[in-house]
């Protein structure tokens, strides 16, 4: 298919899939969100992303060693209960 390019012809697939790895998650990312929506509707599909992304942003300052909730109070600001 591509001898006649220079350096195509020993590209394997899984090199060729390594190379666009991105790519193809980029395109599995959206086909996953496009079907999402389809089933879901699109405000539930906002709601789940907007919740999966919090979920990711909470997970990767407890990686970090910090205290979450602090993390979160601090961010939120003082707030007074009366």
């Amino acid at each position: 298919m591509y001898d006649d390019e220079p350096g195509r012809a020993d590209c394997s697939w899984w090199e060729a899939l390594w190379t666009h790895r991105g790519k193809l998650a980029g395109a599995a990312l959206g086909l996953l969100w496009g079907l999402l929506v389809l089933h879901y509707g699109l405000g539930r599909t906002l709601f789940l992303t907007l919740l999966t992304v919090a979920g990711y942003w909470l997970g990767g300052r407890w990686d970090e060693a910090q205290q979450w909730w602090q993390t979160i109070r601090r961010r939120l600001g003082p707030r007074s209960l009366s």
